[in-house]
């Protein structure tokens, strides 16, 4: 978070999203769905589950205020659900569909601010734009320096058009490993044989 209020040179809101009452305005919603979104947050429901109720909430909220709205999915790339939209029933179907869905893959918020400055941020002639990230800022995609020193001139793109903010939907840290190699000391492996594994794995949440 430090980071990226820094690279965007003014204060990042985050916490709870206050109704911002009826207005015309173009927000995109954008939902993280790296695997660490998988992690319960009580009650049986999952840090993606509270994601998608927000953004239901915040798309319910736009569409009644006479303005439109983007769905953005990002992990390691940048999925659109729907662009530019204003009916409520297609704003809400999008966010409780199938395609609404976790990947097992880390996540990416600096492509993210590359494809909103490259691509979305432009595509609507409304000119109060929001940007909402709800997410459960994932260490590994949100705490490389490298990184977000390289997105500089995209996060000052969507600055200079977007109020932004994050919504952290987590209430903790989580693990997602991956296994990324998985190599056998034998060239065939059969029942009752003992063979060894060289597995390697990637740590890609917290």
């Amino acid at each position: 978070m430090l980071l990226l209020a820094l690279a965007l040179g003014y204060p990042v809101a985050s916490g709870a999203l206050a109704a911002a009452g009826p207005r015309q305005v173009h927000r995109i919603v954008c939902l993280a769905r790296s695997y660490s979104m998988t992690a319960e947050e009580g009650g049986g429901r999952s840090r993606f589950d509270a994601a998608r109720a927000e953004a239901a909430r915040l798309l319910e909220e736009i569409s009644s205020g006479g303005g439109e709205a983007t769905v953005l999915l990002y992990d390691d790339d940048v999925i659109p659900l729907l662009q530019g939209e204003t009916d409520p029933e297609r704003l809400r179907a999008a966010v409780e569909g199938p395609l609404c869905e976790v990947s097992h893959r880390g996540g990416d918020p600096v492509r993210l601010f590359r494809s909103l400055a490259e691509r979305h941020l432009g595509a609507s002639r409304i000119p109060t734009k929001e940007v909402i990230l709800l997410t459960d800022l994932q260490r590994s995609g949100w705490d490389d320096p490298e990184s977000w020193r390289g997105a500089r001139e995209a996060l000052e793109a969507v600055a200079q058009r977007a109020q932004v903010l994050v919504r952290d939907v987590s209430r903790g840290p989580a693990h997602n490993l991956a296994v990324t190699s998985f190599v056998p000391d034998a060239r065939f492996i059969r029942p009752g044989h003992p063979v060894r594994l060289r597995v390697t794995l990637r740590n890609q949440g917290d």
